[in-house]
């Protein structure tokens, strides 16, 4: 991938997928397959002094179509606070290190809500459990999935030290070597039988994912495999598999799973993953100028008001600035007037 920031358009590049040296991907694909792809940041972004449904709401305004109208995009907005468990909570502000607010895992919930309102087909997610316990986290990814599962969304995120329950819920696992290299690519049990075939057994009372990335670290007692032979190991793999595919039909036409209990679906099942939606054909067409600038006038007028107490203090704070630094002045110009005239004399 290669990707720069742009403060307006937010994230934006290319994007490639290569199997064994042969692109079979481009981002002109992917945005001819799908409708709209959203990149979820690991940080949170947002005003802590607005409330979660008023958060929820703006971003409606902001990014869904025109076409949409105001009633539709409230619906929607409700839509996901019952989908991520925040309705009873719609109404607290977000809060911060000085005021206090939601928890940290609602808080990931609205910055997730945030992409959800405006209906993606492809939702990217970095690191969505960073910073939380393991409890919050199962919470989120729980979430996550209900979501994928509610809307026929599909959701790729990169997620670090996963305990197993969080692990084992999602459909397909990566595991990616240092410099980008596929080690594996399945279902958690597949990834069990995998790496079982390669020698790698999970002791007990050990955490599977943890297990895998010690192998591809290098860390396991008895590894002798380093990353590029496991990536290698790969391909080989998924290589022999795809030229016996057609070999691995049952009698009654059906596909038969390999010995080893792994199944290898072809790259264009991978690619239907990324499939549009036929219900969101709609017009994309964004807000225009206008709309945006008087969204964006409530929003700070309402920031600004809620801010009244600090401003008042910051203005009395001024005044008090203001009439010393002049009465000082008033005293020090006096004194030198007066010796200006005793020099005089």
């Amino acid at each position: 991938t290669e990707t720069e920031y742009d403060s307006k358009q937010g994230y934006k590049g290319n994007f490639c997928v290569r199997q064994r040296k042969e692109l079979i991907l481009c981002s002109s694909t992917i945005y001819a397959s799908i409708q709209l792809v959203l990149f979820f940041l690991q940080e949170d972004i947002m005003h802590r002094s607005l409330t979660v449904k008023e958060v929820l709401i703006y971003q409606a305004n902001l990014r869904l179509p025109s076409s949409i109208s105001q009633e539709e995009k409230k619906r929607k907005v409700n839509e996901v606070l019952d989908l991520l468990d925040l309705a009873r909570v719609k109404n607290t502000k977000i809060g911060d290190e000085e005021s206090r607010g939601i928890s940290g895992g609602q808080r990931k919930r609205v910055n997730i809500g945030m992409e959800l309102v405006t209906d993606p087909t492809l939702l990217f997610l970095d690191e969505p459990t960073s910073g939380l316990d393991s409890t919050s986290s199962l919470m989120v990814v729980n979430t996550l999935k209900a979501v994928a599962e509610e809307k026929k969304l599909t959701i790729v995120c990169v997620i670090h030290q996963p305990r197993y329950e969080i692990f084992s819920k999602f459909h397909k696992v990566l595991f990616l070597a240092p410099g980008g290299q596929t080690v594996f690519l399945g279902s958690v049990r597949e990834a069990e039988n995998y790496f079982d075939m390669l020698g790698f057994q999970v002791p007990e009372k050990v955490n599977p994912a943890d297990f895998y990335m010690d192998v591809i670290g290098g860390l396991c007692k008895g590894s002798e495999e380093s990353t590029g032979t496991l990536s290698e190991r790969w391909e080989e793999f998924t290589a022999e598999n795809n030229t016996g595919a057609e070999n691995t039909d049952s009698a009654d036409g059906s596909r038969a799973v390999p010995d080893d209990g792994i199944e290898q679906l072809p790259f264009t099942s991978f690619l239907g993953m990324f499939r549009r939606n036929p219900n969101k054909d709609q017009d994309r067409q964004m807000p225009n100028f206008l709309i945006q600038f008087i969204t964006f006038l409530r929003r700070e007028i309402r920031l600004q008001f809620r801010l009244s107490r600090s401003l008042l203090l910051d203005q009395f704070l001024v005044l008090l600035a203001g009439g010393t630094l002049g009465a000082l002045r008033k005293e020090v110009s006096w004194h030198l007037c007066r010796q200006y005239l005793t020099f005089c004399k």
